[in-house]
């Protein structure tokens, strides 16, 4: 977990610096969604779920993980590297329940098992969210 934490305040000085530009190269291009992954994300819903999140949290606004503000290209770059940071929020927690979730199912648990294999799923659509935002970024942006 530490290894995180160390990832993500190194994210957050990229962007206090104002560096947004070198944030955008050196944590977003590297991990740019595949095409087939895009796929993926469209067959099971996370288009549908970007949109009730855009309709609910995102309407509240000001804060940089659903909110863009005006679209100029500093700002889309901001939130590329965002979801990189948000990524590494949600992914941990999802193998964390995955392995929880087996041990109470293989302990003679099942219903806590497959309880806490729904709060897996809970942080696996948030991390499937930041990377096809983040694909969806990129592609507007080099499009210009």
């Amino acid at each position: 977990m530490n290894c995180i934490n160390n990832f993500r305040a190194s994210v957050d000085e990229k962007i206090r610096s104002g560096d947004i530009s070198d944030a955008y190269g050196e944590f977003v291009l590297p991990n740019r969604p595949s095409d087939r992954e895009m796929r993926i994300y469209g067959l099971i819903g996370v288009p549908v779920f970007r949109r009730f999140i855009t309709n609910t949290i995102g309407r509240l606004g000001g804060t940089a993980n659903y909110y863009i503000g005006m679209p100029t290209t500093q700002n889309l770059q901001r939130f590329a590297v965002e979801t990189v940071k948000n990524e590494s929020a949600h992914t941990p927690h999802i193998y964390s329940t995955l392995v929880v979730s087996s041990a109470l199912s293989l302990s003679g648990h099942p219903i806590f098992g497959a309880i806490t294999l729904g709060l897996s799923a809970l942080h696996g659509f948030p991390s499937m969210l930041q990377r096809y935002n983040r694909r969806k970024i990129i592609d507007f942006l080099e499009r210009d």
